[in-house]
């Protein structure tokens, strides 16, 4: 993408954001959906409430090394491509406790493919220099 064709695929996101969101095109929102921030900052603090006491006492979990014969040494790169076809392939299933409705992410995946795969290559570089270190 070049730089005369970032307000376009910005004002697209935004469109695609803005109807997934249940926002007209002023971006006033509509009638509520049931989602929102609170609501989803409210469901994982009663997730880690819930979890909490359900762990308390529990044995602290066995991890041990594997081989390095059986560790993976490289990982191919991740490409929009490869976060497009997944996403895509993925089951229309969802809750209301999803942060994202599959349907939604399926309908803007082409615009956040890039900043996706962006994200999993960040992680890759910093995993990569935190062994290092």
């Amino acid at each position: 993408m070049d730089v005369e064709q970032a307000p376009i695929v910005s004002a697209s996101l935004w469109r695609t954001i803005n109807e997934g969101l249940g926002r007209g095109g002023d971006g006033a929102s509509h009638p509520t959906t049931g989602l929102s921030a609170e609501a989803f900052d409210d469901f994982f603090d009663q997730k880690i409430s819930d979890v909490r006491p359900a762990t308390e006492g529990a044995p602290a979990p066995e991890v041990c090394d594997i081989p390095t014969g059986d560790r993976f040494l490289s990982f191919a790169p991740v490409t929009s491509d490869n976060v497009c076809r997944m996403v895509n392939e993925a089951v229309n299933k969802f809750s209301m406790k999803d942060p994202m409705p599959t349907w939604f992410l399926k309908s803007c995946i082409d615009l956040l493919a890039p900043c996706i795969t962006l994200a999993f290559q960040l992680i890759a570089v910093l995993r990569h220099l935190s062994d290092m270190l």
